[in-house]
């Protein structure tokens, strides 16, 4: 996988073409922004740019990447979800700001009436690691020990109100157990204190745990996504595990709700085509991203499976 630093370099010196396309009839009259929530270097923004130099062959007014970083993607969401609704401001969304954060604490936004969701383009797994020598090895185990000592295990999380802390929270409400929640500044300082045994497990995706999962540091003992991640066919679902508990960290792209629908519904054939090129592909193979390529109505589908699921667990 390429570092980030360099992954962002090559992207900076790509061309944008002029649009070869222009899709069922609306025009865009300006540059479209796309908004990521999160600093540069992060999953949201990796996604972005990628889907943003594919897109760009296929339209005839700049795509522009705009990171709005601040309140786990709360910030960003509350622009997009106040921005002119004419196809030219688009969110980067699926993860926290989307599922998680609304649940915990009072936003300005609501992720399913204040945006139309356009197009899924990638999600990643989110898994369950514990530091390489715990005693246990499947889900099943670590549920029994915490049901035996209630608050006694510890989970870490990048922070509180993620999605990362709601897999837990979830979890917890369906398997019947009481684990400790840590919070961090970020999911790397949770792998890290997974590793030193400061805390017992925690989630996280594929490409934030490569490197200790292959160092032998951190073992995944399982995935909270529907089916297994192929790099860890060991590791089972928390569903094949016994509970019915769905999370991934989604990468889609979402307008707001008032924007027309010839216009969402130009948007999603231009991001549709442009995860079937050349472009795309390569791009995604490099980094290692899973795509999706789900249309609206199924990626808001996901979003609401999992902010059901949040919600029901937090409000106990």
């Amino acid at each position: 996988m390429l570092g980030r630093r360099a992954l962002l370099g090559s992207m900076a010196m790509a061309g944008s073409a002029p649009g070869l396309a222009q899709a069922q009839g609306w025009v865009p009259q300006k540059p479209i922004q796309i908004i990521v929530g999160f600093a540069p270097g992060g999953g949201s923004d990796i996604v972005a740019r990628g889907v943003q130099q594919a897109a760009q062959e296929l339209m005839p007014q700049p795509i522009v990447v705009v990171n709005r970083p601040g309140a786990a993607g709360v910030l960003a969401a509350q622009q997009v979800a106040q921005a002119v609704p004419d196809g030219h401001t688009l969110l980067v969304t699926g993860g926290s700001e989307s599922t998680s954060v609304p649940h915990y604490r009072e936003v300005s936004y609501d992720p399913q009436r204040d945006f139309r969701h356009v197009i899924l383009v990638a999600r990643y797994p989110l898994v369950m690691l514990l530091k390489a020598d715990s005693p246990f090895r499947t889900p099943q185990q670590l549920v029994a020990a915490a049901r035996a000592a209630p608050g006694r295990l510890t989970y870490g999380s990048s922070g509180v109100a993620s999605l990362y802390q709601s897999v837990f929270v979830v979890l917890g409400k369906r398997a019947g157990v009481d684990m400790l929640h840590v919070p961090y500044t970020g999911g790397a300082p949770a792998l890290t204190a997974v590793a030193s045994g400061e805390v017992t497990c925690t989630v996280a995706t594929p490409d934030e745990c490569k490197a200790m999962v292959e160092g032998g540091v951190l073992r995944p003992i399982g995935v909270a996504s529907r089916e297994r991640f192929a790099d860890y066919p060991q590791a089972p679902t928390l569903i094949e595990s016994g509970w019915d508990v769905y999370m991934e960290n989604l990468k889609g792209l979402s307008v707001p709700a008032a924007t027309p629908a010839p216009v969402v519904a130009a948007l999603y054939d231009v991001f549709h085509r442009a995860l079937a090129t050349p472009t795309w592909r390569s791009f995604a193979q490099r980094v290692g991203i899973t795509t999706a390529d789900k249309d609206g109505p199924a990626f808001t589908r996901d979003i609401q499976q999992m902010s059901d699921a949040i919600s029901a667990a937090v409000k106990g």
